[in-house]
């Protein structure tokens, strides 16, 4: 039976999984995508549901006593749970572009909450590293999210939350092969 029909994925057909797709005037594509069986789509609706589960980050980060919005909170957990990063590591962590982590990098320095230090093989390099207001506020806004992660996953028990984890860890080691790498150099 073909994965991909309704019957292989009953609720799963048409418009948003609601039944069958709706009928129209305008033209058909002639291979559309099996959205309920295409791994990316489902990997970012799951995101985009999990993001506003439980505690929705975008709260916790208004609530918290320092003035960042998502984009630092996002540079600052990622500096926490690693114990320090430069900008480098923090862009190919959170797939953030390098502009996006710089501006970050410069509110959460002038707010006092991160701070770097600087290689001695080259100065160019930084680590950046919480300072201790930084980890209060880290620490604030981790704890709920860590409870929303645990609500998520009670669904799951823990031999399917580990396998699960080791899919995800198979799938991003098989698809940083598989980018495009247009050539760098030209005539």
């Amino acid at each position: 039976m073909d994965k991909n029909n309704s019957e292989a994925n009953p609720g799963r057909a048409g418009r948003l999984g609601n039944g069958p797709a709706r009928s129209h005037e305008g033209a058909s594509a002639a291979h559309p995508l099996p959205l309920y069986s295409f791994l990316p789509f489902r990997l970012m609706r799951a995101g985009l549901i999990m993001s506003s589960a439980g505690h929705k980050l975008s709260e916790l980060v208004d609530a918290s006593t320092a003035p960042i919005k998502e984009r630092e909170w996002r540079v600052l957990s990622m500096i926490g749970a690693e114990g320090g990063l430069t900008s480098v590591e923090v862009c190919e962590l959170s797939g953030l572009d390098a502009p996006t982590v710089s501006r970050a990098v410069k509110t959460l320095s002038q707010l006092n909450l991160i701070r770097a230090l600087k290689s001695k093989s080259d100065r160019r390099q930084a680590l950046l590293i919480l300072t201790e207001e930084g980890a209060r506020v880290h620490d604030d806004i981790s704890a709920k999210r860590l409870v929303s992660g645990q609500q998520i996953a009670a669904c799951l028990s823990e031999q399917e939350l580990a396998t699960f984890l080791k899919t995800l860890d198979k799938i991003e080691a098989h698809t940083r092969g598989l980018k495009d790498r247009p050539e760098e150099w030209q005539e």
